[in-house]
């Protein structure tokens, strides 16, 4: 999920400068075609392993071709670029909330890969679920689709490596509409993350 161009670099361990022994690629790496996965390893590290890595369909041409062309395109089209300007756009859209509204704990961004996390308050940072998942709805009624699961309390947005910047900006400004609206009449925390409530009527899920 942090690979593949995703934090602004090919792999998010070189914002860092870590070297790890061993990187697992799946998701991004097929960039967008077939299902590949690999494992990337140091020379020390592989050549004393006795694993056999295989599968029933594994390294189809097809996948494998997709996959090289994805890692082509990251590299020579200024991808890694354009991503680091997507961070820059995240944390000035949606940075100045932390300070703005109680509910918002922290703004973080990693290239395209970008958390608000929300709290009960600031003095205790205790999660804040509820407000999440308000959030999440006002963002759909604004066009914006977030990734979010009950329980969870940092709002996450994957934006496309390549979408446009201003497309972008307008996304977080919609969600920064959503949470204003939804932090002029907060909902109530329940007691416990296990407290998910009843299903919203409204919706077209079978019951």
């Amino acid at each position: 999920q942090t690979g593949m161009g995703r934090c602004g670099t090919m792999f998010a361990s070189e914002r860092w400068g870590l070297e790890p022994d061993i990187v697992l690629l799946g998701k991004g790496f097929a960039g967008g075609g077939q299902p590949i996965a690999a494992i990337l390893g140091t020379e020390d590290v592989m050549a004393r392993s006795e694993m056999h890595g295989g599968g029933t369909f594994a390294w189809t041409p097809a996948a494998a071709a997709g996959a090289l062309a994805s890692i082509d395109t990251i590299l020579a089209e200024g991808v890694l670029a354009h991503v680091r300007r997507l961070e820059s756009i995240a944390l000035e859209e949606l940075g100045p909330l932390v300070a703005r509204v109680a509910q918002v704990g922290d703004v973080r961004a990693a290239g395209a890969l970008v958390g608000i996390e929300f709290v009960k308050d600031k003095a205790t940072i205790a999660p804040a679920p509820a407000f999440h998942r308000a959030v999440h709805q006002a963002c759909l009624r604004r066009g914006v689709f977030g990734i979010t699961q009950w329980g969870k309390w940092v709002y996450r947005l994957q934006p496309a490596l390549t979408m446009p910047e201003d497309l972008f900006r307008w996304s977080c400004a919609a969600i920064v509409d959503a949470i204003d609206e939804v932090a002029a009449d907060p909902p109530p925390e329940p007691a416990s993350l296990l407290d998910r409530g009843a299903p919203d009527d409204t919706g077209s899920r079978r019951r």
